[in-house]
């Protein structure tokens, strides 16, 4: 999303190497700190197997485009994140 891309943008801007995790994959041919993985947030084990491999885990998950409830959303990310 765009706030999801600005995000990627400015921290690959300042050299870090970025996992984006989103709905669907996307080309990353040419950024080669860009990793793409497409992931359903709701999957508790799939989101905390990518989560647990990375240092920094920033969340711009909105919910405005999901069936399930925000709130269950959020408790999957901070479950991930533990």
């Amino acid at each position: 999303g765009f706030i999801g891309n600005g995000i990627v943008n400015e921290a690959l801007a300042r050299g870090h190497e970025v996992t984006a995790v989103s709905r669907t994959q996307f080309a990353t041919d040419r950024q080669t700190k860009l990793r793409s993985i497409a992931l359903d947030i709701f999957d508790k084990k799939k989101l905390t197997d990518v989560i647990r491999q990375h240092d920094v885990v920033i969340s711009a998950f909105s919910g405005f485009a999901q069936a399930a409830p925000v709130d269950e959303a959020r408790e999957k990310h901070i479950a991930g994140i533990k």
